[in-house]
């Protein structure tokens, strides 16, 4: 069932233009999101797995579904967290964004995790975050704090990075020499040369060459 469901997440992506979600329990459910994780990292496609895991005096103990799914999907996500407070849900606090995937890093920076997630998912090359949150986590009651700003140290960095290599492709400017101006737009809008990066979507791309007429 849930490999299905992340499988569903993708289509939505891809129709709606917008991040897909997908829910799963711990172990066999989590362990089948892999991949369509791993599908959504190759193909760009902006998803937020949310997956329960075993209460937290339990995690690394090899009780029953606990499964370690934050070192499983390390290479096969944009990030992921291992939520081990309830304050951190809606205000993620001493994250280190620097290691990769790791929701229990001691540096002093601080953001929203939901709104980080959803903002990694779509920004730059847009791909998959994994939320991975203890039972007993699920099971306690907080008052969110929404407003935090976030802090993702290097997003900008990486993205004027990018902004640049695609001025500089060669391969769109031979390119520019032999099509026309409306198929410039939607090669541009496609896939960028070699990557498997969704540049726009392809809702977007219709509508621009429907707008162009003949």
């Amino acid at each position: 069932m849930w490999d299905a469901l992340i499988f569903a997440a993708e289509g939505y992506a891809k129709a709606a233009g917008r991040v897909g979600v997908c829910i799963a329990t711990s172990g066999l459910g989590d362990t089948n999101l892999v991949t369509g994780l791993a599908d959504g990292m190759m193909e760009s496609i902006p998803l937020v797995a949310i997956t329960g895991q075993v209460p937290r005096c339990m995690i690394g103990t090899d009780a029953f579904q606990a499964t370690p799914i934050v070192e499983v999907t390390h290479a096969i996500t944009k990030h992921n967290y291992l939520v081990l407070d309830i304050k951190d849900l809606p205000r993620w606090v001493g994250v280190d964004h620097g290691q990769r995937g790791r929701g229990r890093g001691k540096g002093g920076q601080t953001g929203v995790v939901i709104k980080e997630a959803f903002y990694l998912a779509r920004s730059g090359r847009p791909g998959p975050v994994l939320v991975d949150v203890p039972k007993d986590i699920q099971q306690q009651l907080a008052v969110p704090d929404w407003g935090s700003p976030m802090s993702i140290t290097g997003t900008a960095k990486r993205k004027q990075a990018r902004q640049r290599l695609s001025a500089m492709s060669p391969s769109l400017q031979h390119r520019q020499m032999y099509i026309g101006p409306l198929q410039l737009e939607l090669a541009a809008a496609g896939r960028a040369p070699g990557t498997g990066l969704l540049l726009a979507q392809p809702g977007e791309m219709a509508l621009k060459a429907d707008r162009a007429g003949p």
